[in-house]
């Protein structure tokens, strides 16, 4: 027994669990009448107790329960009890249950007491529970003192736990900072009690059972859920439950076992490898028990099933296997860190392994439902996962890999190339917020903008002012004093170092460390001669590519040298985005919907809807919307398309519709909802592409009636910005339990602050260029280099002796820096040692003397790696603890915003802000998940985004136009060459699959004779509604399409850059025939009396698209652009002027200026299409793409 305790005695003064029994373990008479009154509820007396010991926790329990009299036998137990001196907490409960069992045993055998006997019964089980929970929190706040002996011991501790109501509250007590190391050394040694099965099936089953309830592991629980059930996991506790297991003395239910299993081994790497762990999980897996191909597929992934099923279910056209190229390459996705390790950003022999693209409707369709086994379910699910996870990984690492690869290694480093180089980069200091980080300054190339808008000297200028305007009492730090602030500000300004941008360290030209950019604030660039910005090099995206030993050897070096080359390379500005997904993928364990979705089923009805009459619905909102004239114009019912597509979308738990521009896919997708929240209690999350599009169908869910609505993120429109999350967020508030554990997490960085504080002020004083810190260096660490440096006694007047007998005035640091800038002694070169052993003292100093410029100051890195060593790897521990205290700060303050979600009935938001708010999300329920312009997202933003309680998903989008957009051309559906491909969406491969999907024919946007080319190119059976027959003609022009045909060569390649909308196009390109031709074009139309926002301007090509917009600056228009086209220029090294500058210049000719893939599912009057491809050879690049066309 003692052994199997290992030392968990005591963990810094934590918890005792001594095996034999040695130790006071005793506490006051006053504790014993405390829980001897907790019997009778005198709650006044007890709360007088209580308040004396401070215990804010029980008195508030306490306020919560209701008074109750008290009897004869409650009284006898609290004598008894107050007798018990000298026994332990542990000791107490346990005896205090039995006295009160034999008391209500004797009272049974009085007749005239049964009355008695069944009030007490029921005290009795409340005041257990109410017993346990006061036990608990005794136990974590005795420390030393408390004693862990025997089984009984450990019974009590672990029932105490499963007894705990309040998960939220229980997950919290055990690990706040004040209690976690005791907890921690009590719920090891409580789970390692004992091995036999019925302790295990007893205790440790419920336990786990307990903790994977509902109530636990949300919000701000979620990390505190992953490090308890971490405390519990052993390959000791693994031994135990085979041998369980085989003797079957366990149970049969262990269900709570498959759950503890999985969320060990989706977390831990070390899990997923431990013999220990995986024999467990074979052993279940002979069993057949629930959910265990799932589990088998954790730990030994697809090779797992391969090598183990009868069956042949292998990927076909496996190029190569995963593992071995670089220490990032794993077998298993799961153990993949989400940032690369530089090995994989540099040129090396092997390609990096990337799933070959299969298709699950090899699964034959037609075999019978029970041949679709569970191991074939769960097959397929992980390499979904697998190669998911992968191939957006790959999209991230390709086009870094690519830019990078130019960068020589050297000292010369392209400036201007396809991604920005900072160079001339100095440590400056350490902080803490908002995350811990290490402060670091840079030089801006000449080429960039700021340096174009403003010269050096005017500058330098602005930031004098701006500095004394800050140190003036009378500032306002958030009010921009100069032209240089604003620019900073701006969103031009902005994209430069953004904030949570991936940058790569260069120190001599060759990759050192990766790292983020995590605080970014406009006076680190205005208030310093260079701007800076805060990288942090730790946390969970590089744990095992870049350890924290790794990154404080790092730190050393750099702080300990005297000079150094380094430069930060601006790797991936949009890292951000790919993160969350990454994370999502790694941490599903399985696929929901995944009849659907993986084995590519025909799908079966949404059980939550079954008793919903379709078609009356169906009526009733046709009624309501011919009486409130939502119908296009002519029309007096649904078409025959919609109704279907009403009934598909809502007979299926997986529904599709398809619908070409104008047909009312949002309409429809708004009317779902409807029919969803009225005939049931779901709650629906609404994913779109665009800000445009979301906007779009909330304001349609607005006009319908429905207001309980949750919008998450910005840039929305004015109608919706009181449905902001953040809006809503000002009237929450935090729990009383959730502000205590704030109130210990602030004291905690409070203390780590101070320690950090004063480890910043020792780095710098460990400056050794500077003789005072050196001095005292040399004193501490290496005695005998004081008298190579010290320049002997002053006399009174500051004098001090030199060569020939001379006196001279001298500072003390003389012989310092003479030797550090590579001089001789200088005054005192000729001077003689008189002192000591004068012959081997001045062969001392001659040896240091004689070392050139270079030898020294490698010696001074030496010795600053000696002074700084212990300094830097404590200041990187404390900062990986504050940055842990600072996610558990996060997760408390997300409780509010989890309140506000779950209080709505609608949750909206684009899909990447649901890729960075992920973790939010996934703690909401939604049962309902409605994905428009679902044919250009991504397949894994769509599963990533599903829970294990999604009851039906609605998909709405069209495949025939374009697909989502990527950053790796490598992997494009246009590439002929691809062997992997990642942009095809979910909706486009369920449809291609053959699933059953509605199509909506009817278009009410364009003019017919539009309308004509998309019917005769893509959508042959598409009609026209009446609405589109008799509309007027475009003023100014004899047809309402004009095709304008010229010889005019195209001007090829104006970018060295990669064009952001084409992927595959080496150059974008542009024509300045069609410049010029558009832009008179737009102005007249203008003089049509048009206004300009019933105007567009598309053009496939970004180049030509900066071309346009800078010509019409030059004719005084004002041409703007969305987010995602200004994002694409700005990889493209194109800055733009900001709109917001003019927004109230009312004269101002306002046109937009889009590419064609960013315009997708909008719309306008009248659209002015530049094409730009003219050449020789007829090639028309990537316009021959149906779907772009």
């Amino acid at each position: 027994m003692e052994s199997r305790c290992g030392g968990m005695g005591e963990v810094g003064g934590g918890a005792s669990c001594r095996q034999d029994g040695s130790g006071d373990g005793g506490v006051s008479q006053s504790k014993l009448d405390l829980m001897a009154r907790l019997m009778k509820k005198d709650t006044t007396g007890l709360m007088r107790q209580l308040e004396k010991d401070r215990d804010e926790e029980q008195c508030l329990w306490l306020k919560e329960q209701p008074a109750r009299k008290t009897d004869d036998n409650e009284l006898e137990v609290e004598a008894e009890m107050s007798q018990a001196n000298d026994a332990s907490i542990v000791a107490q409960s346990t005896e205090w249950t039995d006295v009160v069992t034999q008391k209500h045993k004797k009272s049974a055998s009085t007749p005239n007491k049964e009355k008695q006997k069944k009030s007490t019964q029921t005290g009795l089980r409340q005041s257990v529970a109410s017993s346990e929970t006061l036990f608990l929190d005794r136990a974590l706040r005795m420390h030393s003192q408390f004693q862990m002996n025997t089984e009984s011991d450990a019974t009590k501790f672990l029932q105490a736990i499963i007894a705990c109501s309040d998960g939220i509250e229980l997950l919290l007590k055990l690990t706040s900072p004040v209690n976690a190391q005791t907890a921690d050394a009590l719920l090891r040694c409580a789970v390692s009690m004992s091995s036999s099965g019925e302790f295990l099936s007893k205790n440790v089953l419920p336990l786990l059972e307990r903790l994977g309830a509902d109530d636990c592991g949300r919000g701000s629980c979620a990390d505190a859920l992953d490090h308890v059930l971490h405390v519990i996991y052993s390959r000791e506790l693994d031994s135990r439950l085979i041998k369980a297991l085989r003797e079957n003395s366990i149970g049969d239910d262990v269900s709570p076992l498959v759950w503890f299993l999985m969320k060990i081994g989706v977390r831990r790497e070390d899990a997923r490898e431990n013999r220990e762990t995986r024999k467990l999980v074979k052993v279940l897996k002979e069993k057949k028990v629930v959910n265990w191909a799932g589990l088998y597929g954790m730990y030994f992934g697809l090779d797992g099933f391969r090598k183990e099923s009868d069956q042949d279910m292998s990927l076909d056209k496996i190029r190569d296997v995963p593992g071995g190229r670089h220490k990032n390459d794993k077998v298993d996705f799961r153990s993949i860190q989400i940032a690369p390790c530089l090995e994989e950003i540099v040129p090396e022999t092997r390609e990096p392994y990337l799933p070959v693209g299969f298709s699950v409707v090899e699964v034959d369709k037609n075999k019978q439902e029970h041949e679709g086994s569970v191991e074939q379910s769960a097959f397929y699910e992980l390499a979904v996962l697998d190669r998911q996870f992968r191939l957006l990984r790959e999209d991230m690492l390709g086009p870094m890999r690519a830019a990078l690869k130019d960068l020589k290694a050297s000292d010369e480093l392209i400036s201007d190339g396809p991604v920005p180089v900072y160079t001339n980069v100095q440590i400056e200091t350490i902080g803490v917020k908002p995350v811990p980080h290490v402060m670091i300054s840079v030089r801006l190339p000449e080429w960039h903008c700021v340096n174009q808008k403003f010269s050096w000297k005017q500058q330098k200028a602005m930031k004098k002012k701006k500095k004394n305007k800050t140190q003036s009492s009378n500032a306002s730090p958030s009010t921009p004093v100069n032209k240089l602030e604003e620019f900073w500000e701006s969103k031009e300004g902005s994209r430069t170092l953004g904030r949570d941008s991936l940058v790569l360290l260069l120190v001599g030209g060759k990759p050192a460390l990766f790292a983020t950019i995590v605080r970014r604030d406009v006076k680190d660039f205005v208030e310093h001669s260079c701007p800076m910005v805060g990288l942090s090099f730790w946390g969970n995206d590089f744990a095992s590519v870049q350890p924290a030993q790794v990154v404080s050897e790092f730190l050393l070096e750099m702080y300990s040298r005297t000079q150094w080359n380094a430069s930060v390379v601006e790797a991936c500005a949009n890292f951000f985005a790919y993160s969350p997904i990454l994370k999502g993928l790694q941490r599903m364990e399985s696929i929901p919907l995944a009849r659907e979705l993986v084995l590519g089923k025909n799908s079966i009805p949404p059980e939550y809807i079954a008793s919903v009459d379709i078609e009356k619905q169906i009526e009733l909102m046709q009624q309501n919307d011919v009486k409130s004239g939502a119908l296009p114009e002519g029309i007096t019912e649904y078409d025959c398309f919609q109704k279907d597509a009403m009934r598909l979308a809502l007979s299926n738990r997986v529904s599709l519709t398809q619908g070409c521009p104008g047909t009312g896919k949002t309409f429809l997708g708004v009317r779902l909802v409807d029919v969803v929240l009225r005939c049931t209690t779901e709650r629906i999350l609404v994913l779109t592409y665009t800000n445009h599009a979301l906007d779009d169908f909330l304001s349609g869910l607005i006009e319908q009636g429905i207001t309980s609505i949750v919008r998450i993120g910005g840039n929305c429109s004015e109608l919706l910005k009181e449905y902001q999350l953040e809006e809503q967020m000002k009237s929450s508030g935090l729990s009383s339990m959730n502000r205590r554990v704030m109130k210990e997490i602030r004291n905690s960085k409070q203390i780590l602050e101070s320690e950090l504080e004063r480890i910043q002020q020792e780095l710098q004083e460990h400056d050794l260029r500077e003789w005072e810190f050196a001095k005292k260096f040399f004193d501490q660490h290496q005695r005998r280099y004081i008298q190579c440096f010290n320049i002997g006694m002053k006399d009174d007047d500051g004098y001090v002796a030199v060569a020939d007998n001379k006196h001279m005035r001298l500072e003390d640091d003389y012989l310092w820096k003479q030797w550090l800038r590579g001089n001789n002694r200088g005054h005192f070169e000729d001077t003689h040692d008189s002192g000591g052993p004068t012959a081997s003292r001045s062969k001392f100093i001659a040896e240091v003397w004689s070392l050139d410029r270079a030898a020294r100051l490698k010696l001074v890195e030496a010795w600053s790696k000696i002074a700084r060593g212990d300094e830097l790897q404590s200041c990187v521990d404390k900062m990986t603890e504050y940055e842990s205290l600072l996610k558990q700060e996060y997760a408390i303050r997300n409780e509010s915003k989890l309140s506000v979600l779950q209080s709505a009935r609608v949750i909206g938001c684009t899909t990447t802000r649901a890729a960075m708010r992920h973790e939010l999300l996934s703690d909401v329920e939604t049962g309902v998940v409605i994905v428009e312009e679902a044919g250009e997202v991504l397949e894994s933003h769509v599963i990533v985004n599903l829970r294990k309680n999604t009851k039906h998903l609605i998909m709405i989008g069209d495949h025939l136009q374009l697909r989502p957009k990527i950053a790796n051309y490598e992997l494009s559906y246009s590439n002929v060459d691809a062997k992997q491909v990642l942009n095809v969406s979910l909706f486009e491969r369920l449809v291609k699959q053959g699933m059953t999907h509605g199509v909506l024919s009817v278009q009410h946007r364009m003019k017919p004779c539009i309308a004509s080319f998309i019917q005769m190119l893509t959508y042959p059976e598409l009609k026209n509604g009446p609405g589109t027959l008799d509309r007027a003609s475009t003023r100014g022009v004899q047809s309402d399409v004009v095709f304008v045909n010229h010889n005019h060569r195209e001007d090829g390649k104006t970018s060295f850059m990669e064009d952001a909308t084409t992927g595959h196009d080496a150059h974008t390109r542009t024509n300045a025939f069609e410049v010029e031709t558009v832009v008179n074009i737009v102005q007249y139309l203008l003089k049509q009396e048009y206004l300009p926002d019933q105007i567009v301007v598309l053009t496939p090509y970004l180049g030509q698209m900066f071309a346009i917009q800078s010509a019409m600056e030059s004719q005084g228009m004002k041409p703007f652009a969305s987010e995602f086209d200004k994002e694409d220029l700005r990889r493209a090294g194109w800055e733009t002027s900001d709109d917001e500058e003019d927004d109230d210049e009312e004269d101002t000719v306002k046109v937009r200026v889009a590419t064609v893939d960013n315009f997708q599912g909008e719309e306008a009057d009248i659209v002015v299409i530049s094409l730009v491809r003219c050449n020789n050879n007829g090639s028309i690049g990537f316009l021959r793409e149906l779907e772009r066309v």
